[in-house]
């Protein structure tokens, strides 16, 4: 027997995370809560527009937030959030039509801590694969 699923909600909640902005949003949250201030000297958007994104974000169940004082921390409802979003770039990726981040590295080895921290973080914006 086929459960019964809801493919408008599930559309909803992928279409909230189809902004590259949205989800350098997802990304940041998910290294730790963040105040929209926070959000804006990090990502250079303005208040207006970061505070939009993050209505979508927690309409669709993605983000939560919570009140300190006189400001709002937004945080991710689930840290696997991030996770999903990448497992997404890969399925949909064509291996073998792009090399991977070590490939453009050449044959260097890459053991330093700074350089594979920033290796990933690029690859989370979207500029170069860490997945083949």
């Amino acid at each position: 027997m086929k459960k019964n699923i809801d493919f408008e909600e599930q559309a909803r909640i992928l279409a909230s995370v189809a902004c590259a902005s949205r989800v350098w949003i997802i990304h940041e949250l998910s290294v730790s809560g963040r105040t929209v201030g926070e959000l804006t000297e990090i990502l250079g958007l303005d208040i207006s527009t970061i505070s939009r994104h993050l209505n979508t974000l927690s309409k669709s169940g993605l983000v939560l937030r919570r009140r300190e004082g006189k400001q709002v921390r937004y945080s991710l409802k689930d840290k696997t959030v991030m996770d999903c979003i990448e497992q997404l770039f890969v399925i949909a990726s064509v291996s073998g039509e792009e090399p991977t981040w070590r490939e453009k590295a050449g044959s260097k080895a890459l053991t330093d801590r700074k350089t594979i921290r920033k290796k990933r973080r690029l690859s989370k914006h979207g500029i170069i694969r860490l997945y083949q």
